[in-house]
């Protein structure tokens, strides 16, 4: 039995996109996204062919019923172009993290793997940090009660004592010590079809309930996908870049509090510039040091 592709895009003059659909024995293939892109695909299984097509129909006049309208396989077609492979080699080499972005990752200990493209997401989802991170404003969190229970080891050994001190702090443990935690997770509440759309949507909608207008001011309109890079027990406690960024080298951080989630963005800056944010090892040390010798000595 012949595959029977379906079609639809929709224009309203300010997004362009397009979604298809593919019924392949017990199972059905979507593909979607933004017109002249490939888009993104979208597999789901079935008990039979019959409920395959009756879920494929259903989408469609869901689809329909939102705007899109099918068109023929001839009309959906975009002449492509001829690339070169120099052109290629560029095209795919945009996204690379500048310079910038990697010194600071390495200052803070971070390390890369090796990514499968070099497209945004890959290469944050490549960052690797050993331990956790403490920003600028971190408020020697638990220091008073560290100091008291190691005070032997201190007057005994000073770098004995900052040597597990350090030991403690810089771990991946999620006991709050007002620590933040490198976490690249995609976030999807306005890409159909994902399960983030399924439980956002309707509140992303919403402008009371959700300002875009910071986001829409740095990749226009048109679809908006996200990834939450980081988490953190302090404020803001949620930070995310666009994969949309027209700077995928040194993209925009946008932080976010849970209790104002996506209304307000106290944090709006490059992603190196936010990165500076942080303490270093030596830094956080230096921080301890002095308030240790002012509170105890």
């Amino acid at each position: 039995m012949a595959k029977k592709k379906r079609h639809l895009q929709f224009d309203d003059g300010t997004s362009s996109k397009f979604w298809e659909i593919v019924v392949d024995g017990a199972s059905h293939t979507v593909r979607f996204g933004r017109i002249g892109t490939d888009g993104q695909k979208k597999t789901k299984d079935f008990s039979s062919t019959a409920e395959a097509q009756q879920s494929c129909d259903r989408l469609i006049q869901q689809k329909t019923k939102k705007g899109y309208r099918e068109v023929s396989a001839a009309v959906s077609k975009s002449p492509k172009k001829k690339t070169t492979r120099a052109a290629a080699s560029k095209q795919t080499a945009r996204p690379l993290m500048q310079k910038r972005v990697v010194s600071q990752i390495e200052k803070l200990g971070g390390r890369f793997l090796k990514p499968r493209n070099n497209s945004l997401e890959t290469r944050l989802q490549a960052i690797r940090f050993p331990h956790v991170l403490y920003d600028r404003d971190w408020d020697v969190y638990g220091i008073d009660r560290y100091f008291k229970a190691h005070r032997v080891t201190y007057k005994a050994n000073p770098k004995k004592f900052y040597d597990e001190l350090e030991a403690h702090y810089f771990t991946n443990d999620d006991t709050p010590r007002g620590q933040s935690f490198w976490c690249v997770t995609p976030f999807t509440p306005l890409t159909p079809e994902t399960a983030d759309f399924d439980v956002w949507s309707s509140i992303f909608e919403d402008p009371t309930m959700v300002d875009l207008q910071p986001i829409r001011e740095l990749v226009g309109e048109g679809p908006v996908e996200f990834l939450q890079i980081m988490s953190a027990y302090g404020f803001p406690d949620c930070f995310y870049v666009c994969l949309q960024d027209p700077k995928p080298g040194d993209p925009t951080v946008f932080g976010t509090d849970h209790e104002d989630f996506f209304r307000e963005f106290p944090v709006r800056k490059p992603l190196s510039e936010f990165l500076k944010s942080f303490l270093t090892k030596g830094e956080f040390l230096e921080v301890v040091r002095e308030y240790i010798e002012d509170a105890f000595t």
